[in-house]
């Protein structure tokens, strides 16, 4: 079959053999109206879903044996969006701040944002109740507040049976 693009000036494009197909524009997507908006940061050309495996790490010492799972991102532009969830896992021999390896793309520490995680068995600093990931390197490190002015690192409490999840995004360079 054949797919037709119009917009009020008639017709833009044509596309071929695209039923069941795939529809697939070399240069990308420009957003926005007008050649003016034809520009590099206006065009959406990068855009990619896929696995990673991140291993769940200790700042001062790593667990005994290496905890790791599979997480899945999505890649759009400059922007990455993380999942992973570490699911009754054994952290024996794990001590000092809680992070996590691996990410998909590299941070650009620069602009790097933020997100959220759930810890279950792990040592909260006394007073601390709110999570959020920050990414750095190729790790996202988990902090712990319960004020606006106080940052600690959430603990490993070296043992079994916990659980974290984390959901993040970060851009790249």
């Amino acid at each position: 079959g054949t797919a037709y693009i119009y917009n009020a000036g008639g017709l833009r494009a044509a596309f071929h053999n695209v039923s069941g197909g795939v529809l697939s524009l070399e240069g990308g997507v420009v957003l926005g109206a007008g050649a003016a908006n034809s520009t590099t940061a206006n065009t959406l050309d990068d855009y990619e879903e896929g696995t990673w495996v991140g291993t769940l790490k200790g700042l001062t010492s790593d667990p005994s044996s290496a905890v790791t799972a599979t997480g899945e991102y999505t890649k759009i532009g400059r922007m990455v969006y993380v999942q992973i969830t570490f699911s009754n896992v054994n952290t024996t021999g794990a001590a000092g701040n809680v992070f996590v390896s691996g990410t998909p793309f590299a941070p650009n520490n620069s602009n790097a944002a933020s997100g959220t995680c759930a810890a279950y068995s792990f040592d909260f600093p006394n007073g601390r109740t709110s999570l959020s990931v920050q990414p750095g390197g190729d790790d996202l490190f988990i902090y712990v507040s319960g004020d606006s002015t106080t940052w600690d690192g959430l603990k490993h409490a070296p043992g079994t049976a916990r659980y974290l999840e984390i959901s993040a995004q970060y851009t790249v360079a």
